[in-house]
């Protein structure tokens, strides 16, 4: 390669670097369609060390663990910030908040509770079995919507 040319190459670096920063991080993540779950774990039963049951596990997995780390923390540091504050009636109510998710657990405010001893492979198979309903994510175009949908009405809270 000429000069000429590496210095045309490192001269527009720059400008491929903000291109590839502002469309990059418009479409980093692109949320999973409910349809394309529905197909992942369409062979959940049938081949269960498919890499699509694998798929389908570890996404549902992944929602619900990532819903239990951030509830937890941002639950935690709700009470904390309203314990702090002057005011007794919002003392009292963070007391509250706190023996709530002690009662249900961390996921209590996202108005579902899967109990402790619940293996996450159930709660898997349940929300595959809601799934294969059309009934049931026809109002959740995206994956992540229709797994919340399902953990909130096979895992209520209270």
């Amino acid at each position: 390669m000429s000069k000429t040319n590496t210095r045309r190459l490192l001269a527009g670096l720059p400008a491929a670097a903000l291109l590839l920063f502002f469309t990059g991080s418009a479409s980093a993540i692109t949320p999973m369609k409910t349809v394309d779950l529905i197909e992942h774990c369409r062979s959940y039963l049938e081949q269960p060390d498919s890499a699509d049951t694998l798929i389908c596990t570890r996404y549902i997995q992944g929602f619900v663990a990532g819903a239990i780390a951030t509830d937890d923390r941002v639950s935690r540091n709700v009470a904390k910030e309203i314990t702090e504050s002057a005011n007794f009636a919002e003392r009292y109510s963070a007391v509250r908040f706190g023996r709530k998710l002690d009662r249900f657990g961390p996921t209590y405010f996202a108005e579902f509770c899967v109990p402790e001893e619940v293996p996450l492979l159930a709660v898997v198979e349940k929300v595959v079995f809601d799934l294969k309903s059309p009934d049931f994510f026809s109002d959740a175009p995206l994956a992540r919507d229709a797994v919340y949908k399902a953990l909130r009405k096979d895992y209520a809270c209270e």
